[in-house]
């Protein structure tokens, strides 16, 4: 029973199913273990999704093992940082557990292609230091070329006909061909391996680096940059451990629900773990979800997991605003990261006294549910209100021939500010300017409503259009 400090402090307990307890035990650690115990555990779970069916826990623990035996092997040490530059396969799980029992730290990278991608790449393993890359094929031109003035001391190249259990050498010649032209032969470059070739030479005995769970990281998380230049969350083995622990938690009555969250912690975008809520890359679980006994609200983020706090608060300060306020949404637990990848001054500006200051606005009821209003950097006043766009884009995309929508302010004389909305039509829909003007005055407030519209085949970024950019 929750005494009335607690329910007032942390509504949202009264909204826990019974099978979840508030609080969790963690063990300590490489965050690996989580992998082995698996393995130990149900030696034949698969966790499905983007790796095939072949995939079981034994196979990859073996296939992990080779890896980080590949690592020592190839003279990447602890604490060194391997970027992961793969789309979802079985290769970017295997290198990811096989980085960390190595006691090195991955960085899973998006694999982008065209010049502007492949620049924001080169630019991430330069700023990690990245010692070691495991590349897929599409992309291994692109990476040798960017090199020089990298950190890189190995390229481990890699292709579709890795991602299934078993060698390479087994499979028939022409599929063999097919599916991996470069199998037979070693890529004609300085310390460009091929994941085929190592896996075959190291063996698949245990390795297993201590480390300081707390202070040792694990991994290096980008987030996607979308109000500002993408910064590098530092997430530690205790973080996600505590992650894992808490999704499983949270998901008691799915039997693999740590398995998935396991599978999605390689994804550069992630996605993909089975929960629904609040997911941002500066936590190794989602800080707020909708619980699990179908109790969850429409519209709503959800309430926070176990062992985590969520608070809106005002400009300044960590005290909680009243339910149905709008402010910015605070969040602490386990599983929230240290900080920014050597980025002091933006670590200190979002990571307050054990607080990550998310930069999103939102509201709380007076059960602890919590819904997204908007991006902190995104919103502007007029006429002495506040706009919040995401609510104008709402609206304008519930016009019967608008795809999408963009809503940004612009400065004007005098102080003053316009409303610009880019849309998007529906495929064989038509409209008006003057409609969608219409159709903004007659459902928005006076100061939300847009002052102009512009009908374009492809949606301007944000952030480009703050900067002026477009």
């Amino acid at each position: 029973m929750l005494n009335d400090s607690v329910q007032k402090e942390r509504p949202w307990l009264l909204h826990y199913p019974w099978q979840v307890a508030p609080a969790c035990d963690y063990p300590s650690g490489n965050a690996a273990r989580l992998l082995i115990g698996w393995a130990e555990r149900s030696p034949g779970a698969k966790p499905g999704g983007y790796l095939c069916p072949a995939w079981n826990c034994v196979r990859l623990l073996r296939a992990s093992r080779k890896f980080a035996n590949a690592l020592v092997g190839l003279g990447i040490g602890r604490g060194e940082r391997v970027a992961l530059v793969l789309p979802d396969c079985a290769q970017s799980f295997i290198a990811f557990f096989g980085t960390l029992m190595a006691g090195a730290i991955a960085v899973p990278l998006e694999a982008g292609t065209g010049p502007d991608a492949e620049r924001e790449t080169r630019r991430r393993l330069i700023e990690t230091e990245a010692a070691a890359a495991v590349v897929y094929d599409s992309h291994l031109p692109a990476i040798a070329a960017a090199r020089e003035g990298t950190f890189l001391r190995a390229i481990i190249a890699t292709s579709k006909a890795d991602g299934s259990p078993g060698t390479p050498a087994k499979l028939p010649a022409a599929r063999l061909s097919e599916l991996d032209p470069f199998a037979r032969r070693r890529v004609s470059a300085s310390g460009v391996e091929r994941w085929s070739h190592l896996l075959r030479r190291f063996p698949d005995s245990p390795v297993f680096v201590q480390v300081d769970a707390d202070r040792e990281l694990a991994m290096i998380r980008y987030t996607r940059g979308t109000t500002g230049d993408a910064k590098g969350a530092m997430l530690t083995h205790a973080n996600l451990i505590a992650g894992a622990v808490q999704v499983a938690a949270w998901r008691y009555a799915e039997e693999q629900a740590q398995l998935r969250y396991l599978a999605a912690l390689p994804i550069a975008r992630r996605s993909g773990d089975g929960v629904d809520g609040y997911c941002i890359a500066e936590a190794a679980a989602h800080p707020a979800a909708q619980p699990a006994n179908r109790l969850g609200r429409m519209g709503m983020l959800g309430i926070p997991l176990p062992d985590t706090e969520a608070r809106i608060v005002g400009e300044a300060g960590f005290a909680p605003l009243s339910p149905g306020e709008i402010g910015e949404l605070i969040v602490r637990g386990p599983q929230i990261a240290a900080g920014y990848w050597r980025l002091p001054q933006a670590s200190s500006a979002v990571f307050q006294d054990g607080w990550l200051r998310t930069g999103d606005m939102a509201v709380m009821d007076e059960d602890g549910f919590i819904a997204l209003v908007d991006r902190k950097a995104e919103v502007f006043p007029r006429g002495g209100q506040t706009v919040y766009p995401r609510r104008v884009e709402l609206e304008l995309i519930r016009h019967p021939a608008v795809a999408a929508a963009v809503v940004v302010g612009i400065p004007k004389k005098q102080g003053e500010t316009a409303i610009r909305a880019f849309v998007t039509l529906r495929r064989g829909c038509r409209t008006s300017v003057m409609q969608l003007r219409r159709w903004g005055l007659e459902r928005l407030s006076e100061h939300e409503a847009p002052d102009e519209y512009e009908v374009c085949d492809r949606l301007p970024s944000k952030l480009k259009l703050r900067e002026g950019q477009q």
